[in-house]
C-alpha cells in the first residue's frame, strides 16, 4: 500500500470539558474503538468544534465550560482513510466512514490498523465534508504523544463564539 496521501499535518486539536481527569481520552464509545484507549481530535479548531457540537444533537454548548489541547502528529504513522487506495486496502467504504452512529466496520478497521502497527487515522468529518479528523490509539503513542493545553489559541477562536 502507498504512503500516497498521508496526512502531512503538524497538530490536531482535542475539545473537552475543563477539569477533565485524562482530557487526552475519549470518555466513551466511539466510531474506532469500543474499550481501547482512544482519542479523538480534528484537524482545525472549528472542525474539533463542530465535532463537539454534534455530541450535543447540534446545540451550541457553553463555551466556557471547554478547554483545547494542541496534539502534536509529527512522526505518528497515521493512515489516511480519505485516500481510496487505503479504505480499499481495509474494506470500508466512504458511507460507512461517515455514519454518525459507531459501525462496526469502523471498529473492525480500527483494530487492523492498530495490528498493522499504526497509531491512528485520518478520516473525513462525519460532521463536515471536506474537513479532517483525527483517530489515535493511545496505547501506541504513549510514550511519545506531544500535547498541551492551547489557551491562547481557544480564547482567540472562542472569543467570537456564543456563550
Amino acid at each position: 500500500m502507498s504512503k500516497r496521501g498521508a496526512p502531512s499535518a503538524r497538530y490536531a486539536y482535542r475539545i473537552v470539558a475543563k477539569g477533565r481527569p485524562d482530557p487526552l481520552l475519549s470518555s466513551r464509545q466511539g466510531r474506532f474503538h469500543e474499550h481501547e484507549s482512544t482519542s479523538y481530535a480534528g484537524g482545525t479548531i472549528s472542525t474539533a468544534w463542530i465535532e463537539v457540537a454534534a455530541r450535543f444533537g447540534g446545540l451550541i454548548p457553553n463555551v466556557k465550560a471547554f478547554e483545547l489541547w494542541r496534539i502534536g502528529l509529527r512522526g505518528l504513522r497515521l493512515a489516511d482513510l480519505r485516500d481510496p487506495a487505503v479504505r480499499s486496502h481495509y474494506g470500508v467504504t466512504v458511507e460507512e466512514l461517515r455514519e454518525t452512529t459507531a459501525p462496526k466496520k469502523c471498529r473492525e478497521v480500527a483494530r487492523q490498523l492498530r495490528a498493522d502497527g499504526y497509531d491512528g487515522a485520518a478520516y473525513e468529518s462525519a460532521q463536515l465534508r471536506r474537513a479532517v479528523c483525527y483517530v489515535l490509539f493511545i496505547e501506541n503513542i504513549e510514550a511519545r504523544l506531544e500535547a498541551e493545553l492551547a489557551e491562547d489559541e481557544w480564547d482567540a477562536f472562542a472569543r467570537d463564539l456564543p456563550t
